[in-house]
C-alpha cells in the first residue's frame, strides 16, 4: 500500500499530467479560434479573413488589390474616340443606377489605363443634386463595369443595423431573381431588338413581384441591384446578344446561382457582402444602411482573362 501512494501514484499523475501538456495544443485549437493566422475563410485581397483583421484600412477589395498602388497611363494619351465612348457609356451607367450627373462631365480625362487591360477612375466629384463620388474600373476592350461605387456626400452612411437579416435578404432576392430569369437567359433571342424588350419585360415583373411579396424587406432592393446590372445594362448597351453582353449577363446569373459562402464585414461605414463562386473567386456588394440600399459592386481582377478569352473567342468564330 506504501509502495503504492509513495511510487506508483505519482508516476501516474506525472503520465496524466505529460499527456495533457503534449495534447493541449490540439485540444484548445478545437475551441479557441486563431482569427489572425487562420485559414482564410475567401481568397480575398490574398490576405486574411477580413472578418478578423483589427484595421478594416489593411482591406484591399477587389479588383483594387490588383491594381494596387500602379499610378497607369492617362486615359488621354489613347485615341480621343475612346474618350467619347467612355464618357457615353459611363454617362449611361450613372443613369441606370439613378445618380446621373447634372451637367455634362469629362470622366475620362481623369481615367487611368492599367497594363492595358483595366481603366479606373479614382474619386472623382460631380454634383448629381448633391455631391457624389464615384469610384469605377472598366475592362479596357469591351467597356464592361469590373467595379462601381458611388457615395453621396450629403450625408453620413451606415453599416447594416443586422448584417444576419441583410445576408438573409441577399439570399431570398437571388433565389426569386433566378427564379424568373433562368428561361430568359437560356433563350436569349438572337435579335438584339427582341432581346432588349424580353430583359426589360422580365426585369420589370420580378421587381414588381419581390415589392409585392416583401415589401417591408431589403429583399426588392437586392432584386433592383440585380435587374440593372444583370438585364437592365445588357439591354442599355444595344446590343444584349453579343458575346460580350450575353456573357455578362450569365456570369451573373450562375454567380447568383451558384454562392458557394457569403459573409458581410463593415468597410468604410457601409457593409460589404462578399461572395464566392465555385472558383472561390470573390464578388462584393457594397450596402448602405441609412438608406437602405446597394451603393455598389465589385469583380475579381481575373475576370479580365475572361473578357479577353471572350473577344478572342469572338474574333475566331466563323461568319
Amino acid at each position: 500500500m506504501k509502495f503504492l501512494r509513495t511510487v506508483l501514484l505519482p508516476l501516474l499523475l506525472c503520465g496524466i499530467i505529460l499527456t495533457v501538456g503534449f495534447c493541449s495544443p490540439t485540444l484548445f485549437s478545437a475551441v479557441v479560434s486563431d482569427h489572425k493566422g487562420r485559414t482564410e475563410r475567401v481568397a480575398i485581397a490574398g490576405q486574411e479573413n477580413p472578418l478578423y483583421l483589427e484595421n478594416a484600412a489593411e482591406v484591399s477589395l477587389p479588383p483594387w488589390d490588383a491594381i494596387g498602388d500602379d499610378r497607369g497611363v492617362p486615359l488621354s494619351a489613347y485615341s480621343a474616340s475612346t474618350a467619347e465612348d467612355v464618357n457615353s457609356f459611363i454617362l449611361a451607367l450613372l443613369k441606370l443606377f439613378g445618380v446621373p450627373p447634372a451637367a455634362q462631365e469629362d470622366f475620362a480625362a481623369e481615367m487611368r489605363v492599367h497594363n492595358g487591360q483595366l481603366i479606373s477612375l479614382r474619386d472623382y466629384r460631380y454634383n448629381s443634386g448633391d455631391l457624389y463620388a464615384l469610384d469605377l474600373v472598366l475592362h479596357y476592350d469591351t467597356l464592361l463595369p469590373i467595379y462601381m461605387h458611388t457615395r453621396c456626400l450629403a450625408y453620413d452612411t451606415q453599416p447594416a443595423a443586422d448584417t444576419e437579416a441583410l445576408l438573409d435578404d441577399f439570399r431570398s432576392a437571388a433565389d426569386l431573381w433566378n427564379s424568373y430569369t433562368y428561361e430568359v437567359y437560356a433563350l436569349l433571342p438572337s435579335d438584339d431588338a427582341d432581346a432588349i424588350v424580353q430583359l426589360r419585360e422580365t426585369a420589370r415583373v420580378v421587381q414588381d413581384d419581390a415589392q409585392a411579396m416583401f415589401p417591408d424587406s431589403g429583399i426588392p432592393g437586392f432584386v433592383r441591384f440585380f435587374n440593372r446590372i444583370g438585364m437592365e445594362f445588357a439591354a442599355l448597351s444595344g446590343q444584349p446578344a453579343s458575346s460580350d453582353y450575353a456573357w455578362y449577363i450569365w456570369m451573373w446569373h450562375d454567380l447568383l446561382n451558384s454562392v458557394q459562402d457569403s459573409y458581410a464585414l463593415t468597410y468604410d461605414d457601409e457593409t460589404v457582402v462578399v461572395l464566392t463562386d465555385y472558383g472561390n473567386r470573390p464578388y462584393t456588394l457594397y450596402y448602405d444602411g441609412s438608406r437602405d440600399r446597394i451603393t455598389g459592386f465589385g469583380l475579381d481582377a481575373s475576370f479580365v482573362d475572361y473578357f479577353a478569352d471572350t473577344a478572342a473567342f469572338s474574333e475566331a468564330a466563323p461568319e
